[in-house]
């Protein structure tokens, strides 16, 4: 809590040594966009939405928050 920095370079180690880990991907992508690294935030999410076997809930969930970091101002 707090230390947005400390937790993105944490989920970046995790996402390291577990590339596939949906989940911490997803809290990147929010880290990224709260940390104002829109750029970097719609590459984690695009990341995600390339997988074939998302659940529909897991799915939207991605939509929605790419809709709303692509209507943040520009990095």
């Amino acid at each position: 809590q707090g230390d947005g920095a400390q937790a993105l370079h944490y989920a970046s180690e995790g996402l390291k040594r577990h590339p596939s880990a949906l989940r911490l991907r997803h809290n990147r992508a929010i880290l990224f966009a709260q940390m104002g690294q829109k750029k970097e935030a719609l590459a984690d999410l695009d990341f995600l939405l390339a997988y074939d076997d998302l659940s529909d809930e897991f799915f939207n969930q991605l939509m929605i928050l790419k809709e709303r970091i692509q209507a943040l101002p520009e990095d």
